[in-house]
């Protein structure tokens, strides 16, 4: 997998334009993946997102 890397004033923008669902679900994946990252026996994740086209 090829590794991107952002500085934080890159990031801090998009963090900003996203509504309170969308900050959960990033801070949610960003939680599994950090327990991930320093435990692999961690279960895998799986998610169902739906939703509108554009939303």
């Amino acid at each position: 997998m090829k590794q991107t890397y952002s500085t934080t004033n890159e990031i801090r923008p998009l963090l900003d334009s996203m509504n309170h669902e969308q900050q959960e679900i990033f801070y949610y994946v960003r939680e599994w993946y950090m327990k991930r990252l320093h435990n692999p026996d961690v279960e895998p994740l799986c998610l169902f997102l739906t939703g509108g086209a554009g939303t």
